[in-house]
């Protein structure tokens, strides 16, 4: 009996374990430069319902940065057993740094973006704050990001160099900063998969 009920409280906390996807698409910047991110949305959501994940999507004119800060928020409380799953589609750019050690920061851009002639404000979600809240998530998490510059997205999140992403020939724009963009604190976070494309 001793054995069946040990048994059963180990199966428990992986029986009992949440598995969330967040995906967050966005199709363009300011009705311009159009990705059919849909489509990668759509794709996505059926892949991950058949693994049984519970599915939270903020697209188009939900996927403001207040929007985005306030759902990653909400997984704040996954335990170490869950599983968090993020997802981005849409457009991924450069800007200025601030720190030293980070000439460049990496960024989402989102819908509330404004980008200017060479600058960047308003909606934007910096590598530094998307590691911010991956670190403040317990959950085992997997990144997924396809997006430009998402290969170097990454240097963030795992590895102890800065890793910075090669620039194409004729593609070398890096935004200015806008005041109005905040800076966080890098984190690497534990128990973390990224794959960006």
């Amino acid at each position: 009996m001793k054995t069946i009920l040990l048994a059963l409280l180990i199966l428990s906390s992986t029986l009992w374990a949440e598995k969330h996807a967040f995906m967050v698409g966005v199709n363009d910047v300011g009705g311009q430069y159009s990705l059919y991110t849909d489509i990668d949305l759509q794709k996505m959501r059926k892949m991950l319902k058949k693994a049984g994940f519970n599915i939270h999507t903020l697209k188009g004119k939900n996927a403001s940065l207040s929007k985005v800060r306030e759902k990653f928020k909400s997984f704040y409380k996954l335990k170490k057993d869950d599983t968090f799953l993020f997802y981005y589609t849409g457009h991924g750019a450069r800007m200025t740094g601030i720190n030293k050690n980070e000439p460049i920061d990496n960024f989402f851009v989102l819908n509330d973006a404004i980008i200017g002639a060479d600058t960047i404000s308003g909606g934007i979600l910096t590598d530094n704050e998307y590691s911010m809240h991956l670190h403040k998530i317990s959950a085992l998490k997997l990144s997924t990001v396809d997006a430009c510059h998402s290969a170097s997205i990454y240097k963030d999140l795992s590895s102890k160099e800065f890793v910075k992403s090669i620039i194409p020939k004729g593609t070398d724009t890096i935004f200015k900063r806008d005041n109005s963009i905040q800076n966080f604190q890098s984190f690497r976070p534990e128990n973390l998969i990224n794959i960006s494309a």
